[in-house]
């Protein structure tokens, strides 16, 4: 199994241009999964006014076109972003594989004040190997990963955005 990491400055509240740098990244790799840093599809915003201003409804017109446009990537995609649903903002990590939505993990230990926490730690899989997602300061709860790793997962990804 391939895997591949990216890190870059975020483009902040520029969500074209960010799709942009995203399709170039997967267009230059075969890797079989592709992680994104936190929050860079929309730009990392800890405020509820600016976070909101940049979230995303994953069941809304400008994500499923994002779904579309990454629709060529044959391995799957780590990507974060900032969700919006109903009146909530999560810190959410999407699992995209040839523009199907696979699933989504919301950062459970979110330490900025816009976001709302998430419950669950879910399962994917890529080439029979189990795996999950948490988010940056997740990592200092070691309960979100062994919740993983006790439901089968061999490899834990962690987007994160230092902002540095």
């Amino acid at each position: 199994m391939k895997i591949a990491a990216y890190q870059a400055a975020p483009i902040y509240g520029n969500w074209p241009e960010a799709l942009k740098a995203i399709s170039r990244v997967l267009s230059a790799t075969n890797a079989d999964i592709v992680c994104f840093p936190e929050c860079f599809l929309t730009g990392y915003f800890r405020d509820v006014p600016e976070a909101l201003n940049q979230s995303l409804d994953l069941e809304s017109d400008i994500f499923k076109n994002v779904l579309t446009k990454l629709a060529f990537f044959e391995g799957q995609i780590i990507l974060g972003l900032i969700e919006q649903e109903e009146d909530k903002l999560f810190n959410t990590a999407v699992i995209i594989e040839r523009g199907k939505l696979l699933g989504k993990y919301r950062k459970q230990h979110p330490n900025e004040p816009a976001f709302i926490a998430g419950k669950s730690s879910l399962i994917f899989e890529k080439n029979a190997v189990k795996f999950g997602v948490n988010i940056c300061n997740d990592a200092n709860y070691p309960e979100t990963a062994k919740k993983l790793a006790a439901a089968g997962a061999k490899i834990i990804f962690y987007p994160l955005n230092n902002s540095l």
